[in-house]
Order: structure tokens, then C-alpha cells, then sequence
């Protein structure tokens, strides 16, 4: 027992490496790690508060586009502990300059990034630029849209993944993917001169949203949107948090005991602790894994 103590108490601290490396973490806080935030719809993949990739469902669809916040100044990333909510400090010369807040609603297949900016912020939003296995053109395509009963100071945008790009390998869906990009508040979304991949997004002072609403078809799509619009963005995010903390407290109710096997195999199985011992051997001869540790 002492032995298999011991092997899991090495364990732990291998993981606890291998959690400190992925997120990069610096004493000026500048996470270079990506974290994920997704739903099973809608996945997310972040560095800081740049989007890297974008895309769902299905989750083997290709990304998107990328989100990159230009210019040096600095960002600070943290989640929310308990939750898959991350919060952004955008940091200008010492002073935090925006904060942005970032989750999936669940309910609408949306990502949400809520901004408060006390300055002007620029991000390049880039298509992903995947060629046509069969055609000489884009496989994802932007395009301005306009919504019924929309605001002045929403901006719609509709992206398309042409079914010619395959999910995976060569496999092609019966259609397209679908993404409504929508900008609301003190924010704009524009091109950029003869670029037909790029859009800038600017940021001004005040309060401002980057909303992306996803969709297996354009019916999906609509759908997600009807959902999106019947609730206000404080009401998702507290449902977010909701489910975050129901999420967090059942893993909460599986604890360590260093003086026992876990819980989670029931007391009956008599041979439990071979079954861990042999598990927990072959972990640590798995060089592959103690090279990434190392």
C-alpha cells in the first residue's frame, strides 16, 4: 500500500507539471498556453484573448477563422475558478485598459465575448484560407447580413463553410456549416482594402459584444439565433455560471484519500488495488508521456 501510495502521489505532481507548462504561466502573467472553451456544438480555442480556432459542430468541422488583438500591449488571462468562463485584462502601459469576458451559451450554440473598453482596441479577423479540393476558390466565405429588426449598432455577418471542405480527411458533408458573427455596442467590424480574407474589428470606449452563433444548416443556424435573441446577454451568463458550478460540484465529490484506494471503484472488487497498481505502472513506463512531462 505505501508503494501504491507513492506511485499516485508522483502521479499527482506530474500532472500538476505538465497543467503549469501547457498554461505558460509567467510572474507577468503572460499566458502563452491555449485553453479551450467549448459545449460539444461550439469549441473555442484561446491564447490570451486571441481566438486560434473556431468551429462546430461536428467538432471534426475545420476552423473558422482567428481572432489577434494587434499592437504590444500586454494581456492577462484567467478563468473563473470553478467554471469555463475566461476573463481578458488588456493591459496598456500598467493600466488595464478592457476587460472581456468570455463563454459558450449552451442553449443558443453561441460564444459570447462581452467587452468593456475604456480605449481603442484593434483584432484581425482572418479566414481560415482552406482551398477547394475541387474548385479554384475559398472554402470558407464572409459576407455581410442583415437581420430582420436589427439594431443600428448590430452588424451581421454570415460565414460559410462550403460543403466542398471535408470534416475529416476526404469526408464531405450533405451541406455547408454555418456561423452568424454579430458585433452589437460600441464596436465595429470592417474590411480591409482588396483583402478578401481579413476584416478588422475595432473597439471603442463603452460596452460592445463578439457573438458567434453556430449552425449545422441554415435552418440550425436560424434556430440557434431565435434562441440566442430571447434572452439578454446578463441572463446567459448567469446561466453559464449556473452550469459551471453544477458541473464543478459533482467532480468536487471525488476526492484523494492518500491512506485509502478511490472511491470510485466500489469495495466489493477485492483486487482494486492490483488493478490500480498495474494502471499506475504502466503511466509511469509510458515514455512517450514522461517525455512530455520532461
Amino acid at each position: 500500500m505505501l508503494r501504491i501510495r507513492r506511485i499516485i502521489a508522483l502521479c499527482i505532481n506530474l500532472l500538476f507539471i505538465c497543467g503549469f507548462i501547457l498554461t505558460g504561466y509567467s510572474e507577468a502573467h503572460q499566458n502563452k498556453g491555449i485553453h479551450a472553451i467549448g459545449d460539444g456544438n461550439i469549441c473555442v480555442y484561446e491564447q490570451n484573448s486571441d481566438i486560434v480556432q473556431l468551429f462546430g459542430a461536428p467538432y471534426s468541422s475545420p476552423s473558422a477563422f482567428c481572432l489577434k488583438l494587434t499592437g504590444t500591449d500586454s494581456v492577462k488571462s484567467d478563468r473563473i475558478p470553478g467554471s469555463a468562463i475566461w476573463k481578458h485584462q488588456i493591459i496598456h502601459q500598467g493600466v488595464i485598459t478592457s476587460t472581456q469576458t468570455d463563454f459558450i451559451s449552451s442553449e443558443a450554440k453561441t460564444f459570447i465575448r462581452m467587452i468593456t473598453s475604456s480605449g481603442e482596441r484593434t483584432y484581425e479577423l482572418t479566414l481560415n484560407g482552406q482551398t477547394l479540393n475541387k474548385l479554384s476558390g475559398p472554402g470558407i466565405a464572409i459576407r455581410p447580413w442583415k437581420e430582420n429588426h436589427q439594431p443600428e449598432t448590430t452588424q451581421s455577418y454570415l460565414i460559410e463553410v462550403k460543403w466542398e471542405v471535408p470534416l475529416m480527411f476526404s469526408y464531405l458533408p450533405p451541406e455547408g456549416r454555418f456561423y452568424m458573427v454579430r458585433i452589437t455596442g460600441n464596436a465595429k467590424l470592417t474590411a480591409i482594402d482588396s483583402v478578401i480574407d481579413k476584416l478588422q474589428l475595432r473597439i471603442f470606449p463603452g460596452t460592445s459584444s463578439f457573438l458567434v452563433t453556430a449552425g449545422e444548416s441554415i435552418g440550425d443556424l436560424e434556430k440557434n439565433i431565435k434562441v440566442f435573441d430571447s434572452y439578454s446577454l446578463s441572463s446567459l451568463f448567469s446561466k453559464a455560471q449556473k452550469q459551471s458550478q453544477e458541473f464543478s460540484a459533482v467532480h468536487q465529490k471525488i476526492s484523494v484519500d492518500y491512506n485509502q484506494t478511490p472511491s470510485m471503484l466500489p469495495c466489493v472488487f477485492l483486487v482494486r488495488c492490483e488493478l490500480l497498481s498495474r494502471l499506475l505502472r504502466s503511466l509511469l513506463q509510458d515514455q512517450s508521456f514522461l517525455c512530455a512531462v520532461l
